[in-house]
């Protein structure tokens, strides 16, 4: 019974992780590709230096990403193997985050690159856009992020919902 939780939770923390890089994806995708172009007011000479940035670290999120898959493989092996121990599942659990940790910091890695071959002026401009880019709760009105999602309390949340269904 307990390993069976135990693989439960580990997929289920996979589906959400993978949920969340799609929609990551799907952002990315909407943006108008000019739009850094045209904030910074770029020199061609800074757009192919920028290009050149993002195509390597491009390849280095592929080859990332593609280690994180073989780990998923793999717990998703010993999961339906049935026959292994708490410390196997939990370390290559482990190891997810590391890899998760890993894209995350060749992310902020492009983003310094591409920092130091702006002016001055531009680096205001991309700092702005970071600090914008670590917010998950942008989208969020200013009153629920002081409060959390639907009030600051869980019993809050589910009346809220609630109300949303019932409506």
């Amino acid at each position: 019974m307990k390993k069976i939780n135990m693989s439960l939770f580990v997929l289920s923390l996979i589906l959400v992780s993978s949920i969340f890089i799609m929609g990551q994806k799907q952002k990315v995708k909407n943006m108008p590709k000019d739009k850094h172009r045209i904030d910074l007011n770029l020199t061609d000479e800074q757009e192919v230096k920028i290009q050149d940035i993002r195509f390597t670290h491009e390849e280095k999120q592929i080859e990332i990403k593609s280690e994180l898959d073989k780990n998923r493989l793999q717990i998703k092996k010993l999961i339906a193997s049935g026959n292994f121990s708490d410390n196997q599942l939990l370390n290559l659990v482990d190891k997810s985050g590391q890899i998760q940790s890993e894209l995350e910091k060749n992310r902020v890695a492009m983003w310094l690159d591409i920092r130091n071959i702006l002016t001055d002026e531009q680096k205001e401009i991309w700092k702005d856009r970071f600090q914008k880019m670590g917010r998950k709760d942008k989208m969020l009105p200013r009153r629920d992020r002081d409060q959390g999602i639907r009030g600051s309390r869980p019993f809050e949340r589910d009346q809220n919902r609630e109300k949303q269904f019932n409506d």
